[in-house]
């Protein structure tokens, strides 16, 4: 059974029965759902992910009112509920991933996740906030949310990046492609550098599949899982992870470089008719600043581009 599914039916089978007979009051006032950390969050959990945090879960989120109100018995109601389920065990919280279930304030989420208790409100928060937590904080299910708090932020951070935050990671991930595919693999594997060539080509790919999720106004999830993500994007995400798997296995140098032109042009192409760049060079590099200059806000535009992934 998968996990979502799992932890749907605890929600409805044990936790709120058991919630309307001990907490009655305590109904309407939180939401629940699962959302966050593991790969059942995102549904991409199979038998082998079982093997840890792996069973029914729920988060029950309430606004700081309602946990001053009913918070403490919300905890002990969820302390004693059954642990057993379906023939799955709770998990158990382990120090090494930190609290992904139980009763949360709606602030104190957020926080645990993106490190600030609701959607950015400044280019800063939003840059420094790395893209795999946005994709925590909107996967899943939530199943109620009566009050509405935990939706509301919720709906904020599925709109996606403000435009000048999407600009300015094209323009970064557009250089990372550019110099290590474009420029540095082939002199790489010139200068004899094979152990150099194959972190070129994990970089290159790397900034590739953050263009995809950024033509896609998607967010990137963790690198494990980035890949498979991007298979079912509409905007090239199967199309570049068959070139991606393809530069992988390929052991000429003339074959990946001819793929890291194919795997470009895709991407340029997409980017033109998104109003990224006008610009006809099929050297990614030579984008960069007409990218950075569409940038509305100085701020952002002034930061330049950094080419650390």
């Amino acid at each position: 059974m998968k996990g979502l599914e799992l932890s749907r039916r605890y929600y409805s089978e044990v936790f709120l029965p058991e919630c309307r007979k001990r907490v009655p009051y305590a109904e309407g006032h939180f939401a629940v759902g699962l959302v966050g950390e593991g790969s059942e969050c995102f549904g991409y959990d199979d038998s082998l992910s079982q093997d840890h945090s792996f069973g029914p879960r729920l988060c029950i989120w309430l606004t700081a009112e309602d946990h001053a109100r009913c918070g403490a018995d919300l905890h002990a109601l969820w302390d004693s509920l059954p642990d057993l389920f379906e023939g799955y065990r709770r998990p158990i919280t382990d120090i090494r991933e930190g609290k992904r279930n139980g009763v949360f304030t709606v602030d104190e989420f957020y926080r645990h996740i993106l490190g600030i208790p609701d959607a950015p409100d400044h280019f800063h928060q939003w840059l420094a906030i790395a893209e795999p937590c946005f994709a925590a904080a909107t996967n899943g299910e939530v199943y109620s949310d009566e009050p509405g708090r935990f939706t509301a932020v919720r709906k904020k951070l599925l709109a996606h990046f403000p435009k000048d935050i999407t600009r300015y990671y094209m323009a970064k991930h557009a250089a990372i492609a550019g110099q290590t595919g474009q420029y540095n693999l082939l002199r790489a594997y010139l200068h004899g550098e094979e152990l150099a060539v194959s972190n070129i080509k994990a970089r290159f790919t790397q900034s590739v599949i953050a263009m995809v999720f950024l033509l896609n106004r998607t967010y990137r999830p963790f690198y494990k899982w980035a890949p498979r993500a991007m298979r079912s994007l509409p905007i090239l995400g199967n199309k570049i992870h068959g070139k991606l798997l393809q530069l992988a296995a390929a052991r000429e140098i003339k074959e990946q470089c001819a793929l890291v032109e194919m795997i470009c042009d895709f991407l340029l192409a997409e980017m033109r008719i998104q109003g990224f760049t006008s610009g006809q060079s099929d050297f990614l590099m030579d984008h960069v600043p007409e990218i950075m200059e569409r940038i509305e806000s100085p701020e952002v535009r002034g930061r330049g581009v950094s080419m650390f992934f």
